[in-house]
């Protein structure tokens, strides 16, 4: 017969048997905070970007092309961690929004690199702003160093 936790309904956690009858409590579970954090981050990304029809992934996307002529769809996966299968799709909708074009690499058809259109570079200044936005309400209950320390981190962990 096993012992049913005394605090596990009141807490939101339960006893590890592993940790001589320690607590989980998954509300201060790293892994749960950072998902409740980025289910934040993409609300407030999705209200500040609507008027763009722009996710989350094409942005990150965008802003990688924005300093490059062109990279090719595999380049554009390993700097953004984005599945290849996953940019294909994000690269065609783009594309359709006439943000991106695709351009064939001599000798290699299997190869296209990813470059901003006209109207990409143009509306490249517009998105800026409105990730400028969105940083300052995901940062306005935290000081900037607070900030530095969260960003030094967030970037740690994926060490």
């Amino acid at each position: 017969m096993v012992d049913k936790p005394q605090s596990s309904a009141a807490s939101g956690g339960s006893t590890n048997p592993s940790d001589n009858g320690a607590v989980f409590d998954i509300r201060e579970n790293i892994g749960f905070l950072l998902a409740r954090a980025y289910r934040y981050v993409a609300s407030v990304f999705g209200d500040e970007f609507a008027t763009y029809g722009i996710t989350l992934a094409q942005f990150i996307v965008l802003m990688h092309l924005e300093g490059c002529k062109s990279e090719s769809q595999r380049c554009l996966s390993q700097i953004t961690g984005i599945d290849r299968t996953t940019i294909v799709g994000i690269v065609d909708r783009l594309e359709l929004k006439g943000l991106v074009a695709r351009n064939a690499v001599a000798g290699d058809r299997r190869v296209h690199r990813v470059v901003l259109t006209e109207y990409g570079l143009e509306i490249k200044n517009h998105l800026r702003v409105a990730a400028e936005r969105v940083h300052s309400r995901l940062t306005i209950k935290i000081s900037p160093a607070e900030n530095e320390e969260l960003c030094r981190l967030l970037a740690r962990l994926r060490e």
